[in-house]
């Protein structure tokens, strides 16, 4: 679900804006196979009220203008760091089991 998605991303620090919600909104849809509004499909994103409406649907998501990375954060991506994040991520991927028919 979107929802779930943005939720997720917001936790791993990876803020989204208001452009890429109504972006990410517009593709998920045509993943779907929804018939969208004209204007979405002349723009390639959602619209102004649909995200209006979406954050009133959704008071816990808040967006916002993500921050540049502080120093701290720049200097823990490291060859060490990233080597353990892979190694997870791979980890992950084997634990996971595809079905074929998730998006």
């Amino acid at each position: 679900m979107l929802v779930d998605y943005v939720m997720k991303c917001s936790k791993q620090i990876y803020g989204m804006t208001y452009k890429q919600i109504r972006k990410l909104a517009y593709d998920y849809g045509r993943i779907l196979q929804c018939k969208p509004a004209s204007s979405w499909i002349d723009n390639k994103v959602a619209g102004i009220d649909w995200l209006q409406g979406f954050m009133k649907r959704h008071k816990k998501l808040t967006l916002r203008k993500p921050e540049n990375t502080t120093l701290f954060r720049s200097t823990a991506f490291n060859k060490i760091n990233a080597m353990k994040f892979f190694d997870n991520y791979e980890r992950a991927l084997k634990s996971w089991k595809f079905t074929g028919d998730r998006v």
